[in-house]
């Protein structure tokens, strides 16, 4: 693995200076009346890649579905690339973990098959823009089946996506056979596992075969006194695990170095 993205609430992105972060539109939404709004962000001057997740879990669990449109996404997307340096925009993908509200689209073959029309409609609406296409499934022979499909549509990336593994509490084993599988179907390109917690990055197979992941299933839940103290000691000693890790498997130091005793400017 050679890049890690910080998923954080937006208090702590003023104290923790990071270069990579994801943010996800779910966090940076607000509902008026009846019409989503994106709020207008800004982040520290020290980030240096962005990859914009479209919140497909956090949507789904609370609404079954997008509550809005692909032009409402474009516009967050082109409000993001304009104000901070875009790495990579995921596509509208439909998570397929068994306790998803599934108000629409049953069934993971549909769910699959929307993801995949979704990422076609992504890429011919602008294809200048780094799209990330998602891969999605619950099952190995369902992430390799997506991959068929996506195939048999022609699209094609050299960045992958990997979706529904952030929530799941099931054995590294389970994640070792779904990572190593998909790779060995895309050998060649990159794959960015979507909040793969420690335990499983701790497996060298696992952490080989990706290129990049985030911390979207950390818990930033901590409340009290000192509050914002207590959540950089957290996030530092969260990155500094990651970055032990890949010190152990490939001798990088990409994170850690990078945060800053310093508080960084307020969040416009």
């Amino acid at each position: 693995m050679d890049e890690f993205f910080l998923v954080a609430d937006w208090g702590a992105y003023n104290y923790l200076s990071v270069p990579n972060i994801m943010l996800s539109a779910g966090s940076i939404s607000d509902k008026t009346g009846t019409k989503w709004q994106f709020s207008r962000t800004r982040l520290p001057a020290t980030v240096e890649n962005v990859i914009l997740d479209s919140g497909g879990f956090a949507f789904f669990s609370r609404w079954g579905d997008y509550p809005f449109s692909l032009e409402d996404y474009l516009d967050l997307v082109y409000h993001v690339r304009d104000e901070h340096p875009l790495f990579r925009v995921a596509t509208l993908d439909y998570p397929c973990e068994p306790e998803i509200n599934r108000r629409q689209l049953m069934t993971n073959d549909e769910r699959i098959e929307k993801t995949i029309s979704n990422a076609v409609e992504c890429v011919q609406a602008d294809k200048t823009l780094p799209w990330l296409p998602v891969i999605q499934g619950y099952t190995l022979n369902e992430y390799l089946d997506c991959i068929e499909r996506y195939r048999e549509v022609g699209l094609k990336s050299d960045y992958w996506a990997i979706g529904s593994i952030c929530s799941r509490k099931g054995s590294p084993l389970q994640i070792r056979q779904i990572i190593t599988g998909i790779k060995r179907q895309l050998p060649t390109e990159k794959l960015h596992a979507f909040g793969l917690g420690i335990p499983y990055l701790e497996d060298p197979q696992v952490f080989q075969s990706i290129y990049s992941s985030d911390s979207a299933a950390w818990n930033w839940e901590i409340s009290g006194e000192n509050m914002r103290e207590r959540k950089r000691a957290a996030a530092i000693d969260y990155l500094l695990r990651v970055e032990l890790l890949q010190n152990c498997f490939s001798g990088q130091t990409t994170l850690y170095d990078h945060i800053s005793d310093t508080s960084t400017k307020e969040v416009i």
